[in-house]
Protein backbone atom coordinates (compact mmCIF):
# COMPACT_ATOMS: atom_id res chain seq x y z
CA UNK A 1 0.00 0.00 0.00
CA UNK A 2 2.90 2.53 0.63
CA UNK A 3 6.25 1.04 1.00
CA UNK A 4 8.08 3.41 2.47
CA UNK A 5 5.47 4.34 5.14
CA UNK A 6 3.32 1.42 5.90
CA UNK A 7 5.74 -1.26 6.49
CA UNK A 8 7.54 -2.72 9.72
CA UNK A 9 10.70 -4.67 10.45
CA UNK A 10 10.82 -6.78 13.55
CA UNK A 11 13.69 -8.93 15.24
CA UNK A 12 12.37 -10.28 17.90
CA UNK A 13 14.82 -10.98 20.95
CA UNK A 14 13.14 -14.27 21.81
CA UNK A 15 9.94 -16.27 20.50
CA UNK A 16 7.44 -14.51 20.77
CA UNK A 17 3.76 -13.90 19.72
CA UNK A 18 3.27 -11.11 17.70
CA UNK A 19 -0.43 -9.31 17.48
CA UNK A 20 -0.27 -7.36 14.28
CA UNK A 21 -3.39 -5.23 13.90
CA UNK A 22 -4.22 -2.93 10.64
CA UNK A 23 -6.50 -0.33 10.79
CA UNK A 24 -7.82 1.70 7.45
CA UNK A 25 -10.65 3.99 5.71
CA UNK A 26 -11.53 1.95 2.89
CA UNK A 27 -13.65 3.09 0.12
CA UNK A 28 -14.48 3.64 -3.52
CA UNK A 29 -16.43 5.83 -6.03
CA UNK A 30 -17.67 2.94 -8.00
CA UNK A 31 -20.67 1.37 -6.32
CA UNK A 32 -20.51 -2.51 -6.51
CA UNK A 33 -16.59 -2.91 -6.26
CA UNK A 34 -15.27 -3.75 -2.66
CA UNK A 35 -11.40 -3.41 -1.09
CA UNK A 36 -9.82 -5.99 0.37
CA UNK A 37 -6.80 -5.21 3.44
CA UNK A 38 -4.10 -8.09 3.94
CA UNK A 39 -1.40 -7.77 6.37
CA UNK A 40 1.85 -9.28 4.81
CA UNK A 41 4.88 -11.26 6.36
CA UNK A 42 7.80 -12.22 5.10
CA UNK A 43 9.34 -15.76 5.61
CA UNK A 44 5.79 -17.37 6.57
CA UNK A 45 5.04 -20.58 5.79
CA UNK A 46 2.91 -20.26 2.37
CA UNK A 47 1.15 -23.18 2.67
CA UNK A 48 -0.26 -22.04 5.70
CA UNK A 49 -0.39 -17.93 4.93
CA UNK A 50 -0.80 -18.11 0.90
CA UNK A 51 1.00 -15.65 -0.78
CA UNK A 52 2.59 -14.40 2.60
CA UNK A 53 -0.73 -12.91 3.90
CA UNK A 54 -1.72 -13.78 7.29
CA UNK A 55 -5.01 -12.09 7.74
CA UNK A 56 -6.95 -9.80 5.64
CA UNK A 57 -10.63 -8.46 5.27
CA UNK A 58 -12.72 -7.34 2.60
CA UNK A 59 -14.45 -3.94 3.16
CA UNK A 60 -18.00 -3.26 1.41
CA UNK A 61 -18.08 -1.35 -1.97
CA UNK A 62 -21.80 -1.55 -2.52
CA UNK A 63 -22.35 1.95 -1.95
CA UNK A 64 -19.92 5.00 -3.44
CA UNK A 65 -17.92 7.24 -1.22
CA UNK A 66 -19.23 5.15 2.03
CA UNK A 67 -16.19 4.43 3.82
CA UNK A 68 -15.67 1.86 5.73
CA UNK A 69 -13.65 1.50 9.12
CA UNK A 70 -11.89 -1.46 8.59
CA UNK A 71 -9.77 -3.13 10.75
CA UNK A 72 -7.93 -6.30 10.30
CA UNK A 73 -5.86 -8.23 12.97
CA UNK A 74 -3.12 -11.24 12.99
CA UNK A 75 -1.57 -13.70 15.22
CA UNK A 76 1.45 -15.34 14.50
CA UNK A 77 4.67 -16.51 16.05
CA UNK A 78 7.86 -15.13 15.26
CA UNK A 79 11.50 -16.83 16.17
CA UNK A 80 13.57 -14.92 18.23
CA UNK A 81 16.94 -13.32 16.23
CA UNK A 82 15.26 -13.71 13.33
CA UNK A 83 14.07 -10.54 10.81
CA UNK A 84 10.57 -10.16 9.52
CA UNK A 85 9.23 -7.43 7.28
CA UNK A 86 5.53 -6.55 7.74
CA UNK A 87 3.68 -4.57 5.29
CA UNK A 88 0.30 -3.49 4.33
CA UNK A 89 -1.36 -4.69 1.53
CA UNK A 90 -4.40 -4.01 -0.46
CA UNK A 91 -6.80 -4.78 -4.21
CA UNK A 92 -10.12 -5.12 -5.39
CA UNK A 93 -12.11 -8.03 -4.42
CA UNK A 94 -12.67 -8.33 -8.45
CA UNK A 95 -11.08 -6.79 -11.34
CA UNK A 96 -12.17 -3.36 -11.37
CA UNK A 97 -11.24 -0.50 -14.01
CA UNK A 98 -12.32 1.79 -11.42
CA UNK A 99 -10.23 3.00 -8.18
CA UNK A 100 -10.16 2.02 -4.87
CA UNK A 101 -9.04 4.63 -1.50
CA UNK A 102 -7.92 4.28 1.33
CA UNK A 103 -8.08 6.99 3.82
CA UNK A 104 -11.39 9.88 4.23
CA UNK A 105 -11.91 13.16 4.52
CA UNK A 106 -9.87 15.83 4.50
CA UNK A 107 -9.91 17.19 7.69
CA UNK A 108 -7.89 20.21 8.35
CA UNK A 109 -6.23 18.83 5.22
CA UNK A 110 -5.45 15.52 6.34
CA UNK A 111 -7.23 12.40 5.72
CA UNK A 112 -7.82 9.73 8.54
CA UNK A 113 -4.73 8.18 9.35
CA UNK A 114 -3.95 4.32 8.09
CA UNK A 115 -2.16 2.47 10.81
CA UNK A 116 -0.03 -0.52 11.13
CA UNK A 117 0.75 -1.61 14.30
CA UNK A 118 3.16 -4.66 15.61
CA UNK A 119 2.76 -6.16 19.13
CA UNK A 120 5.62 -8.11 20.36
CA UNK A 121 4.61 -10.28 23.34
CA UNK A 122 7.63 -13.06 24.48
CA UNK A 123 6.55 -16.10 24.71
CA UNK A 124 7.63 -16.77 28.03
CA UNK A 125 4.93 -15.60 30.26
CA UNK A 126 2.86 -14.47 27.60
CA UNK A 127 -0.66 -15.03 28.20
CA UNK A 128 -1.83 -14.60 24.65
CA UNK A 129 -4.39 -16.73 22.54
CA UNK A 130 -6.17 -16.73 19.47
CA UNK A 131 -8.59 -18.93 17.35
CA UNK A 132 -9.05 -18.29 13.90
CA UNK A 133 -11.05 -19.72 11.28
CA UNK A 134 -10.58 -19.68 7.41
CA UNK A 135 -14.34 -20.77 6.44
CA UNK A 136 -17.41 -19.02 5.46
CA UNK A 137 -20.10 -19.63 7.90
CA UNK A 138 -24.19 -19.29 7.18
CA UNK A 139 -26.93 -18.83 10.05
CA UNK A 140 -30.47 -18.89 8.24
CA UNK A 141 -33.58 -18.30 10.06
CA UNK A 142 -32.12 -16.66 13.17
CA UNK A 143 -35.30 -15.38 15.72
CA UNK A 144 -33.32 -12.03 16.08
CA UNK A 145 -32.99 -12.39 20.00
CA UNK A 146 -31.25 -15.91 20.26
CA UNK A 147 -27.54 -15.98 20.05
CA UNK A 148 -26.06 -19.11 18.52
CA UNK A 149 -22.10 -20.00 18.44
CA UNK A 150 -20.61 -19.45 15.66
CA UNK A 151 -18.28 -22.13 15.67
CA UNK A 152 -17.27 -23.64 19.42
CA UNK A 153 -14.78 -25.91 17.52
CA UNK A 154 -12.69 -23.52 16.41
CA UNK A 155 -13.71 -19.85 17.67
CA UNK A 156 -13.59 -20.58 20.86
CA UNK A 157 -10.57 -20.51 23.87
CA UNK A 158 -10.27 -20.78 27.29
CA UNK A 159 -7.87 -18.79 29.63
CA UNK A 160 -6.91 -19.24 33.57
CA UNK A 161 -5.29 -16.53 34.13
CA UNK A 162 -2.41 -16.81 37.11
CA UNK A 163 -3.23 -13.43 38.31
CA UNK A 164 -5.66 -11.14 38.66
CA UNK A 165 -5.88 -9.83 35.59
CA UNK A 166 -7.70 -7.70 32.39
CA UNK A 167 -8.65 -9.47 29.92
CA UNK A 168 -8.46 -7.88 26.10
CA UNK A 169 -10.90 -9.70 24.24
CA UNK A 170 -10.74 -8.95 20.35
CA UNK A 171 -13.38 -10.33 17.37
CA UNK A 172 -12.80 -9.98 13.80
CA UNK A 173 -15.42 -11.00 11.06
CA UNK A 174 -16.73 -9.64 7.77
CA UNK A 175 -19.91 -10.00 7.87
CA UNK A 176 -22.51 -9.53 5.20
CA UNK A 177 -25.97 -10.80 4.00
CA UNK A 178 -27.19 -11.93 0.58
CA UNK A 179 -31.10 -10.07 1.43
CA UNK A 180 -30.86 -6.52 1.93
CA UNK A 181 -32.26 -5.23 5.15
CA UNK A 182 -30.85 -7.41 7.69
CA UNK A 183 -28.27 -6.87 9.81
CA UNK A 184 -26.00 -9.08 11.23
CA UNK A 185 -24.99 -8.83 15.49
CA UNK A 186 -21.68 -10.59 16.18
CA UNK A 187 -21.11 -11.17 20.41
CA UNK A 188 -18.64 -12.18 22.64
CA UNK A 189 -19.72 -14.45 25.37
CA UNK A 190 -18.00 -15.55 28.33
CA UNK A 191 -18.89 -18.05 30.81
CA UNK A 192 -19.98 -17.94 34.30
CA UNK A 193 -19.84 -13.70 34.09
CA UNK A 194 -22.83 -11.50 36.25
CA UNK A 195 -26.20 -11.86 33.83
CA UNK A 196 -27.07 -9.00 35.76
CA UNK A 197 -23.86 -6.82 34.07
CA UNK A 198 -23.69 -8.66 30.69
CA UNK A 199 -27.11 -11.01 30.03
CA UNK A 200 -26.87 -13.86 28.37
CA UNK A 201 -22.89 -13.69 29.15
CA UNK A 202 -22.24 -11.43 26.31
CA UNK A 203 -19.29 -8.71 27.15
CA UNK A 204 -19.19 -6.99 23.73
CA UNK A 205 -21.27 -7.02 20.82
CA UNK A 206 -22.08 -4.82 17.64
CA UNK A 207 -24.22 -5.08 14.74
CA UNK A 208 -23.04 -4.65 11.21
CA UNK A 209 -24.92 -3.43 8.46
CA UNK A 210 -26.76 -5.15 6.11
CA UNK A 211 -29.19 -2.55 4.56
CA UNK A 212 -26.83 -3.49 0.93
CA UNK A 213 -26.57 -7.20 -0.03
CA UNK A 214 -23.11 -8.63 -0.69
CA UNK A 215 -21.24 -5.71 1.48
CA UNK A 216 -19.31 -7.04 3.92
CA UNK A 217 -18.44 -5.09 6.88
CA UNK A 218 -14.93 -5.35 8.55
CA UNK A 219 -16.29 -5.85 11.67
CA UNK A 220 -14.92 -5.65 15.16
CA UNK A 221 -15.49 -5.58 18.74
CA UNK A 222 -13.08 -4.94 21.78
CA UNK A 223 -14.29 -6.15 25.15
CA UNK A 224 -12.12 -5.65 28.26
CA UNK A 225 -12.83 -7.59 31.29
CA UNK A 226 -11.68 -7.94 34.46
CA UNK A 227 -10.81 -12.09 35.30
CA UNK A 228 -9.45 -13.43 38.77
CA UNK A 229 -6.65 -15.50 39.40
CA UNK A 230 -7.36 -19.24 39.08
CA UNK A 231 -10.51 -19.26 37.54
CA UNK A 232 -11.30 -20.62 34.24
CA UNK A 233 -12.83 -18.22 31.63
CA UNK A 234 -14.81 -20.21 28.30
CA UNK A 235 -14.64 -17.37 25.65
CA UNK A 236 -16.52 -18.07 21.98
CA UNK A 237 -17.75 -16.12 19.21
CA UNK A 238 -21.27 -16.22 19.07
CA UNK A 239 -24.19 -13.74 16.29
CA UNK A 240 -27.63 -13.74 15.60
CA UNK A 241 -29.74 -11.56 12.88
CA UNK A 242 -30.85 -8.42 14.51
CA UNK A 243 -34.42 -8.82 13.84
CA UNK A 244 -36.45 -11.94 13.02
CA UNK A 245 -34.95 -13.64 9.78
CA UNK A 246 -37.38 -15.59 8.13
CA UNK A 247 -36.10 -17.73 5.27
CA UNK A 248 -33.05 -14.79 4.86
CA UNK A 249 -29.54 -15.94 5.79
CA UNK A 250 -26.78 -13.58 7.02
CA UNK A 251 -22.49 -14.98 6.77
CA UNK A 252 -19.08 -14.68 8.14
CA UNK A 253 -16.09 -14.59 5.68
CA UNK A 254 -16.02 -13.10 2.87
CA UNK A 255 -14.40 -13.94 -0.64
CA UNK A 256 -15.01 -16.77 -3.20
CA UNK A 257 -13.08 -19.64 -1.42
CA UNK A 258 -11.79 -22.05 -0.70
CA UNK A 259 -9.79 -19.60 1.93
CA UNK A 260 -11.88 -17.14 2.80
CA UNK A 261 -11.15 -13.94 5.27
CA UNK A 262 -10.52 -15.11 8.55
CA UNK A 263 -12.47 -14.58 11.46
CA UNK A 264 -10.50 -14.59 14.68
CA UNK A 265 -11.13 -14.58 18.18
CA UNK A 266 -7.77 -12.72 20.07
CA UNK A 267 -7.49 -13.00 24.44
CA UNK A 268 -4.19 -11.34 26.19
CA UNK A 269 -4.43 -11.18 30.21
CA UNK A 270 -2.42 -7.74 31.28
CA UNK A 271 -2.20 -7.73 34.92
CA UNK A 272 -1.79 -4.23 34.91
CA UNK A 273 -1.40 -1.17 32.54
CA UNK A 274 -4.58 -1.39 31.00
CA UNK A 275 -8.12 0.41 31.50
CA UNK A 276 -11.45 0.89 29.33
CA UNK A 277 -14.60 3.32 29.74
CA UNK A 278 -17.91 1.22 28.45
CA UNK A 279 -21.30 2.88 27.72
CA UNK A 280 -24.12 0.78 26.81
CA UNK A 281 -26.18 4.35 25.86
CA UNK A 282 -27.83 4.95 22.54
CA UNK A 283 -25.77 8.82 21.42
CA UNK A 284 -27.28 11.43 19.07
CA UNK A 285 -25.96 14.28 17.45
CA UNK A 286 -27.86 16.33 15.48
CA UNK A 287 -27.21 19.61 13.33
CA UNK A 288 -23.37 19.28 13.41
CA UNK A 289 -21.35 21.38 11.32
CA UNK A 290 -18.92 18.58 9.86
CA UNK A 291 -16.22 20.50 11.26
CA UNK A 292 -16.52 20.61 14.75
CA UNK A 293 -15.31 17.72 17.12
CA UNK A 294 -17.68 16.74 19.94
CA UNK A 295 -17.22 14.91 23.11
CA UNK A 296 -19.43 11.14 22.46
CA UNK A 297 -20.09 11.18 26.43
CA UNK A 298 -17.82 13.51 28.60
CA UNK A 299 -18.72 11.73 31.94
CA UNK A 300 -18.53 8.22 30.42
CA UNK A 301 -16.12 7.90 27.68
CA UNK A 302 -12.88 9.65 29.05
CA UNK A 303 -9.64 8.20 30.57
CA UNK A 304 -6.84 10.07 32.32
CA UNK A 305 -3.79 8.15 32.87
CA UNK A 306 -0.45 8.81 34.00
CA UNK A 307 2.73 8.19 31.55
CA UNK A 308 5.80 6.05 32.62
CA UNK A 309 8.07 5.61 29.42
CA UNK A 310 5.42 3.12 27.86
CA UNK A 311 4.02 3.63 24.25
CA UNK A 312 0.21 3.69 24.77
CA UNK A 313 -1.98 1.97 22.71
CA UNK A 314 -5.42 3.77 22.63
CA UNK A 315 -8.88 2.39 20.91
CA UNK A 316 -12.04 3.79 20.19
CA UNK A 317 -15.05 0.88 19.14
CA UNK A 318 -18.40 2.29 18.24
CA UNK A 319 -21.43 1.10 16.63
CA UNK A 320 -22.04 4.06 14.26
CA UNK A 321 -24.66 4.77 11.74
CA UNK A 322 -27.29 7.59 10.10
CA UNK A 323 -31.30 7.89 9.64
CA UNK A 324 -30.32 10.11 7.05
CA UNK A 325 -28.34 8.64 3.82
CA UNK A 326 -25.18 10.53 2.50
CA UNK A 327 -24.29 11.54 6.01
CA UNK A 328 -21.09 9.96 7.30
CA UNK A 329 -20.07 9.68 10.46
CA UNK A 330 -16.77 10.89 12.12
CA UNK A 331 -15.28 9.16 15.06
CA UNK A 332 -12.15 10.22 16.92
CA UNK A 333 -9.78 9.55 19.91
CA UNK A 334 -8.36 13.05 21.69
CA UNK A 335 -5.56 13.26 23.65
CA UNK A 336 -4.41 16.31 25.74
CA UNK A 337 -7.03 18.44 23.25
CA UNK A 338 -5.29 16.68 20.13
CA UNK A 339 -6.76 14.53 17.66
CA UNK A 340 -3.92 11.62 17.37
CA UNK A 341 -6.40 8.96 15.32
CA UNK A 342 -9.72 9.49 13.47
CA UNK A 343 -12.00 7.55 11.59
CA UNK A 344 -14.96 7.91 8.98
CA UNK A 345 -17.65 5.74 9.03
CA UNK A 346 -19.74 4.89 5.82
CA UNK A 347 -23.10 6.81 5.71
CA UNK A 348 -24.06 5.97 2.23
CA UNK A 349 -27.02 4.45 4.07
CA UNK A 350 -29.36 4.47 6.36
CA UNK A 351 -30.14 2.48 9.51
CA UNK A 352 -26.74 0.22 8.75
CA UNK A 353 -24.26 0.70 12.01
CA UNK A 354 -20.71 0.46 10.96
CA UNK A 355 -18.68 -1.28 13.94
CA UNK A 356 -15.75 1.07 13.77
CA UNK A 357 -12.91 1.04 15.23
CA UNK A 358 -9.78 3.21 15.97
CA UNK A 359 -6.75 2.95 16.88
CA UNK A 360 -3.49 4.80 17.52
CA UNK A 361 -0.04 3.96 19.62
CA UNK A 362 1.73 7.18 21.10
CA UNK A 363 4.66 7.89 23.04
CA UNK A 364 4.32 9.04 27.06
CA UNK A 365 6.97 10.93 28.98
CA UNK A 366 6.77 9.58 32.92
CA UNK A 367 5.21 11.41 35.02
CA UNK A 368 2.71 13.82 32.64
CA UNK A 369 -0.81 12.89 32.57
CA UNK A 370 -3.11 12.21 29.85
CA UNK A 371 -6.40 12.90 29.09
CA UNK A 372 -8.84 10.61 26.77
CA UNK A 373 -11.53 10.53 25.33
CA UNK A 374 -13.91 9.73 22.60
CA UNK A 375 -15.20 12.59 20.46
CA UNK A 376 -17.18 12.25 17.06
CA UNK A 377 -18.66 14.69 14.06
CA UNK A 378 -20.65 14.49 10.57
CA UNK A 379 -18.65 14.36 7.64
CA UNK A 380 -20.49 17.11 6.46
CA UNK A 381 -22.49 19.86 7.75
CA UNK A 382 -26.11 19.13 7.62
CA UNK A 383 -28.92 19.17 9.95
CA UNK A 384 -29.41 15.46 9.92
CA UNK A 385 -28.91 13.41 13.27
CA UNK A 386 -25.79 10.62 13.53
CA UNK A 387 -26.04 7.97 15.99
CA UNK A 388 -23.94 5.48 18.09
CA UNK A 389 -25.20 2.49 19.72
CA UNK A 390 -26.99 -0.39 17.58
CA UNK A 391 -30.06 -2.31 18.86
CA UNK A 392 -31.19 -2.24 22.04
CA UNK A 393 -30.65 -5.78 22.96
CA UNK A 394 -32.61 -6.52 26.77
CA UNK A 395 -32.93 -2.77 26.78
CA UNK A 396 -29.21 -2.14 26.28
CA UNK A 397 -26.94 -1.03 23.36
CA UNK A 398 -24.19 -2.19 21.37
CA UNK A 399 -21.68 -0.87 23.74
CA UNK A 400 -19.39 2.13 22.93
CA UNK A 401 -15.87 1.37 24.49
CA UNK A 402 -12.67 3.72 25.06
CA UNK A 403 -9.80 1.72 26.19
CA UNK A 404 -5.85 2.26 26.87
CA UNK A 405 -2.95 -0.59 27.05
CA UNK A 406 0.50 0.20 27.81
CA UNK A 407 2.84 -1.66 25.68
CA UNK A 408 6.18 -2.01 26.87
Amino acid sequence: MDASKLTLTLKPAQDSAVIISANADLWTPAAGVNQDLGIWVSGVDQTVYPDGIVAWKESGGSAAYSPNAAFVQGVIRMTGGTPYTVSLKWKSNKPAAGSIYTGAGPVNGAYSPTRLIADVIPSSGSQTSSAVAGQQYRLSGSDGSSWSDLDPSRLAVTVKPSVDSMAIITANADLWTASAGYNQDLGVAVAGTDPNVYPAGIVGWKESGGSAAYAPNAATIEALLPVKAGSSYSIRLQWKSNRPAAGVSIYAGAGSGPAYSPTRLTVRLLSSGSSRQRSSQQYSLAGNDGRSWVDLDQANLTLSVSGNGCPLMLSGNADLWTDAAGVNQDLAVNVNGAIVAWKESGGGASFSPNAAFVQSLIPTTRGTSYDVKLQWKANVSSRATIHAGAGPIGGAYSPTVLSVQEVC
